[in-house]
């Protein structure tokens, strides 16, 4: 008991009752009971038994260790894996300018193509209206319905000049509007006002800092021309 007196202490009990970390009570007398066993976290037996609590199994500390780390590995292969697929979804919807270009071009094509096929029916149409008011007037010989053909022929003569004249107006303001659509969308207008675009060496478009590293050599395209810089300084979003 008088060996024991000390672990009944107030001050010692109350100190250990307040103390912030877990406590084992391990006095080493396992048939007494002390002040401090009450108030402990964990009563052991022995100190021996005591250090054995504190000290887990360093198998099954591993074996836990190795399943989260396993855990760690799928979770970041699966986010890599869903990024991966997203940014290929996105990829997959960007259109190029080139390509938006391309399809300008293919409309424009089409509109010349039925543009002209338009004038040479129109003009077929005529020539073959003309055609047969010149067989009609040989056919008749009176020279007053010659003269009449004659004033009929030169009427329809200038209203096929107006007519091909308003068409041909026509399809020019319709070249020249394509014309505007076309170089709205061009790289070379965006290049003209002060653009430029960057390209590694395997001529991959450069558009995040990120993909360049310090005396990386790059090609810069210009309005007018290009020229080869290498990369000084990187600096982030």
């Amino acid at each position: 008991a008088e060996d024991l007196a000390a672990f009944n202490h107030e001050n010692l009990v109350r100190a250990v009752a307040a103390f912030p970390l877990p406590i084992i009570s391990a006095v080493g007398h396992e048939v007494d009971t002390t002040l401090c066993d009450l108030v402990a976290d964990v009563r052991a037996p022995t100190p021996s038994a005591a250090a054995e609590m504190i000290s887990p199994d360093q198998e099954q500390l591993q074996q836990s260790l190795d399943y989260s780390y396993q855990r760690l590995c799928q979770s970041m292969s699966n986010r890599l894996s869903s990024a991966q697929q997203l940014l290929q979804l996105k990829q997959a919807n960007l259109q190029h300018p080139l390509q938006t270009l391309q399809v300008f071009q293919q409309q424009f094509a089409h509109l010349a193509r039925q543009l002209s096929q338009a004038l040479l029916h129109s003009v077929e149409s005529y020539q073959h209206r003309l055609a047969q008011l010149q067989l009609r007037q040989q056919q008749q010989s009176p020279a007053a319905a010659i003269q009449q053909h004659q004033a009929f022929n030169l009427q329809l003569q200038n209203r096929l000049k107006q007519s091909m004249l308003v068409q041909l107006q026509a399809a020019k303001q319709q070249l020249a509007a394509s014309a505007s659509q076309l170089e709205i969308v061009s790289p070379l207008a965006t290049l003209s006002r002060g653009y430029s675009i960057v390209k590694d060496q395997q001529q991959q478009i450069i558009a995040d800092s990120n993909q360049l590293n310090v005396d990386d050599e790059v090609q810069v395209q210009l309005h007018k021309g290009s020229f080869v810089a290498k990369v000084a300084k990187i600096k982030s979003k």
